[in-house]
């Protein structure tokens, strides 16, 4: 995987970009607690 942009702080937690091998996009969402 290849992480798009620096983890940015979200109301509801932190967000991270990533592409996976076929060049689709995810959100990895770390929810407050």
């Amino acid at each position: 995987v290849e992480f798009r942009e620096a983890p940015r702080f979200e109301p509801y937690g932190t967000v991270a970009v990533f592409a996976d091998l076929h060049g689709n996009l995810w959100d990895l969402i770390e929810p407050k607690r």
